[in-house]
């Protein structure tokens, strides 16, 4: 039989596919703010450097490094968690609260009022900055997914720490 066509061994226990599915969550959510940084720094470094505006890599610089920074904590707790440790949960928690924070301050600060509100009302609901709105949404799904499997992610820790099969 070939290789390809037998079913695949998870590595994960019986049960762990929740945590795979936790793991992989976190790190495409960090993959995705991670991306949204490389563009940031991308516009600023490879383009606005060129030009010699030194105003606007400084601005690229200072938007940039806040998703470098959620992207480094949602790998190292995208890992963790592949690995069941409690700390990762702990600290994709912190990403995700992070995250929604950086949203709501990026939003509260640039606020973008449509055409069709009457003037003088403030809406900061709505931004002109849309990585706010990624790393708000990245980090509300995170903070709902890890909040609704600590129970059983924390159950699936101590059962690995009692011996259960975990290759």
């Amino acid at each position: 039989m070939r290789p390809w066509t037998e079913k695949a061994e998870s590595r994960f226990p019986p049960g762990g596919r929740l945590v795979e599915f936790l793991a992989s969550v976190v790190l495409v959510s960090g993959m995705m703010v991670l991306s949204i940084g490389v563009m940031i720094f991308g516009i600023g470094f490879g383009v606005w450097l060129g030009l010699g505006e030194y105003d606007r890599v400084n601005f690229a610089i200072a938007e940039g490094s806040p998703f470098f920074v959620l992207a480094t904590l949602f790998f190292i707790a995208a890992f963790g968690i592949s690995r069941f440790q409690l700390w990762a949960w702990w600290l994709g928690l912190l990403g995700s609260i992070g995250g929604l924070a950086h949203g709501v301050y990026r939003f509260f600060l640039s606020p973008a009022v449509p055409p069709w509100v009457p003037p003088g009302a403030n809406q900061t609901w709505l931004s002109s900055s849309p990585g706010a709105l990624f790393t708000m949404v990245f980090g509300a799904v995170d903070l709902v997914l890890l909040l609704g499997a600590f129970r059983s992610f924390r159950q699936q820790v101590s059962e690995k720490g009692k011996g259960a099969p975990f290759a």
